[in-house]
């Protein structure tokens, strides 16, 4: 992901998972120019792009790093009920 600063944060878009998918391609594209290389499709999952196959599979790892660090800090919390959307 290119970023090393401590406290950084990462926005990544959540789209709806429609079944007209000319409406899903529609939302898709509005944010396929942005620098996160990925977009959430609700209960479905992510998307990732990169500059080739190598750079999107290394942007996938590291996002499925980061959400598994995230869901197990949030049980540690208490945030996580059944590990499946149910953050606070």
């Amino acid at each position: 992901l290119d970023i090393w600063e401590e406290g950084a944060t990462i926005h990544i878009p959540i789209i709806e998972n429609h079944a007209h998918i000319p409406t899903l391609g529609e939302n898709f594209r509005k944010h396929i120019q942005g620098d996160s290389g990925a977009v959430l499709i609700r209960n479905h999952g992510i998307t990732v792009w990169g500059r080739d196959s190598f750079d999107a599979k290394k942007r996938l790892e590291a996002y499925e790093f980061l959400f598994q660090f995230h869901i197990k800090l949030l049980s540690i919390q208490g945030g996580v009920s059944n590990g499946a959307n149910s953050y606070s």
